[in-house]
């Protein structure tokens, strides 16, 4: 990952994450989260009785994107 790259995600705080729920259709959310370089893992904050993290568990393909500051 290059510099740039890590640079902007450290400067953000929230995503949007998409995962998919069991009828197979796309279920998005937003979160907070926080970037460890090292070693390439975006950590976002949830409880794990949400719907979507019940969705994830399932089926742990997600997509998403980050939510710039303004």
């Amino acid at each position: 990952m290059t510099d740039r790259l890590t640079d902007y995600i450290n400067g953000q705080t929230r995503a949007t994450i998409c995962c998919i729920v069991d009828e197979g259709t796309p279920y998005c959310f937003i979160c907070f989260y926080a970037f460890n370089p090292e070693v390439g893992i975006l950590c976002f904050k949830s409880s794990a009785v949400t719907r979507h993290a019940a969705f994830m568990k399932k089926n742990p393909f997600i997509a998403g994107s980050f939510c710039p500051i303004s």
